[in-house]
């Protein structure tokens, strides 16, 4: 953590949400993010990552360590995410 006690997350938007589900262009607007191209600094809460989870396809992050209890695979799915599963 950094000295001020929340560390922040650098998210910009690199993909339109145009054509993208409800639920995506809630979580990219939760965010605070418009317009692609956009960046903006978020904390790093579990809320947060589950936002950027939600739309990771669509982002650009930068800054923060994975959290203790989120796992990944070398390739930067998530493990036990389907298509990890189906791959096995």
């Amino acid at each position: 953590m950094s000295p001020q006690g929340t560390d922040r997350l650098r998210v910009t938007l690199v993909k339109s949400v145009h054509g993208q589900l409800a639920r995506i262009a809630a979580s990219v607007r939760g965010l605070g993010l418009r317009k692609p191209h956009q960046t903006v600094s978020v904390a790093n809460t579990p809320e947060i990552r589950g936002m950027i989870r939600t739309a990771g396809h669509l982002l650009k992050v930068e800054g923060g360590e994975p959290q203790s209890g989120e796992r990944t695979r070398k390739d930067g799915r998530a493990a036990g995410s389907r298509r990890a599963e189906e791959a096995r």
